[in-house]
């Protein structure tokens, strides 16, 4: 894919910019910067017009930092793949066509959120109360299910990532936990079980204040990860942890439906059908899930083949292969 990108670069600029002070061939110039520019250089060219609708409207979302300058950055490479799909008059049968919409998918609620969908989509404190963190989705789908219910479909993108973010309390210096070393300790010895009679014993819950194992209780966390787990300690302190709280994103929506009016709330996993890293976890996750219909995984080119006898999307679908580099049919 590498190549694929930096060939298409060309066609924006032949100069270099810098991440992390040092020059990086990925990097456009700081000409490109979100500072610099209106929209970002490495979007499609069709859908400029919708992009800056979004970001006039109610559900503008907010660029990461290299979004605008990092040519692999996989918050543009989603908007570029689902809004050519999503704004589509054929969206709905492309989706059903697919095979990895939910199972009660019926069509697109485009009453909700922008004509159905919204990026970076999270609900401000639900899970972290005071905190500068939010977990949100890159991508959430608005739909109408089968019985003519509101429901909402949660999708994390992932383009050239090694992995899932890791728990950030696991992770980090245990120097700067308030000089408690023995919640890295809890990480790597207490199990999901355990920490569940006792959520103290997770840094989240006892320092950070957040959400996530009281969530775990009111919305039967237990029964649904109750599937197998074949190392020790937390399953949620490595790729996992990103998963696991776009679940309990899912799962609270769904718990509240007099708060959100969401009857089912679903989530799923896309990435590029050449990157296998993210497999081991996704399949890690499936099993502790019992592999509930609730979780699910696709490619791109999933979406992509469904949408390729569509004529107005023929010429999305051939930048979107080359720039990106997708070669599996």
């Amino acid at each position: 894919m590498k190549k694929s990108l930096l060939k298409h670069k060309e066609s924006i600029t032949d100069e270099n910019g810098c991440f992390r002070g040092n020059p990086n061939e990925m990097v456009l110039p700081d000409e490109y910067g979100k500072e610099q520019r209106k929209t970002p250089a490495m979007l499609y060219d069709g859908i400029e017009k919708t992009w800056n609708e979004i970001q006039e409207s109610e559900c503008k979302y907010k660029p990461h930092i290299y979004s605008f300058k990092h040519i692999a950055s996989s918050q543009t490479a989603c908007v570029n793949l689902f809004i050519p799909i999503l704004t589509n008059a054929n969206a709905d049968e492309i989706l059903r066509k697919s095979g990895v919409a939910p199972k009660d998918f019926d069509r697109i609620d485009k009453d909700s959120l922008y004509r159905g969908f919204q990026f970076e989509f999270g609900v401000g404190k639900l899970l972290e109360k005071n905190s500068g963190v939010v977990t949100d989705a890159d991508v959430a789908i608005a739909y109408i299910n089968k019985n003519e219910e509101k429901c909402l479909w949660l999708i994390e993108h992932k383009l050239t990532e090694k992995d899932f973010t890791h728990c950030g309390g696991y992770r980090s210096d245990s120097k700067k936990k308030n000089d408690n070393p023995e919640y890295k300790e809890n990480c790597k010895k207490c199990s999901m079980d355990e920490i569940l009679d006792n959520p103290s014993l997770c840094y989240y819950h006892a320092v950070s204040k957040y959400r996530y194992w009281d969530i775990m209780k009111e919305c039967g966390g237990d029964v649904f990860f109750s599937g197998v787990y074949d190392g020790e300690g937390c399953p949620f302190r490595g790729g996992m942890n990103q998963l696991w709280r776009n679940q309990l994103l899912a799962m609270v929506l769904e718990k509240t439906p007099n708060d959100y009016g969401y009857r089912q709330v679903c989530f799923s996993v896309v990435r590029h059908p050449d990157n296998p890293s993210l497999e081991k976890t996704i399949e890690n996750y499936k099993k502790l899930t019992n592999h509930s219909p609730k979780f699910t995984a696709f490619t791109s080119m999933d979406l992509i083949r469904s949408a390729q006898d569509v004529a107005d999307l023929k010429d999305w679908i051939s930048w979107y292969k080359k720039v990106y580099c997708i070669t599996k049919d």
